[in-house]
């Protein structure tokens, strides 16, 4: 969960970079959390985790004690990927029949945008041994040693 672990040496540190919206994204997270334990208010899992991230978060704590709910639906996301840089995609949620409360969300970049162009660059990162990684070769890395 995007608000969950406020200690960078056991998170790595990147979640705010990667969400380069930050504060949306941590609202959207939880606002989706609390949609969920609508739903099923009896989960004793929903409660476990909402209890073990309020412990380790004063932000999940503040964030889950507004009382937002939403469910994801059809939005856009900007990241920030380390290999790759700036990512921005798009995202539809569909309900899943025969599964209640479940969802299948696709998420993709417009075509011929730098964000495809991106994407085919992890795709053969994927595919190819790992080749050195040096400021040059990874926008994100270069950054980071700045």
């Amino acid at each position: 969960m995007v608000v969950a672990d406020e200690d960078p040496d056991r998170r790595g540190g990147h979640d705010r970079e990667f969400y380069r919206d930050w504060e949306r994204a941590a609202h959207s997270c939880v606002a989706e959390l609390r949609a969920a334990y609508g739903h099923d208010p009896e989960s004793p899992r929903i409660a476990e985790v909402v209890t073990e991230l309020s412990a380790q978060s004063k932000e999940f704590a503040n964030l889950w004690k507004t009382h937002e709910v939403k469910s994801k639906s059809q939005e856009g996301k900007h990241l920030k990927h380390l290999d790759v840089g700036d990512l921005r995609v798009k995202f539809a949620a569909f309900t899943v029949n025969g599964a209640p409360h479940q969802q299948l969300v696709v998420y993709q970049a417009e075509p011929a945008s730098p964000t495809a162009a991106a994407f085919e660059t992890l795709r053969t990162m994927a595919t190819e041994p790992d080749p050195p990684r040096t400021p040059e070769s990874a926008p994100g890395l270069a950054a980071e040693n700045q």
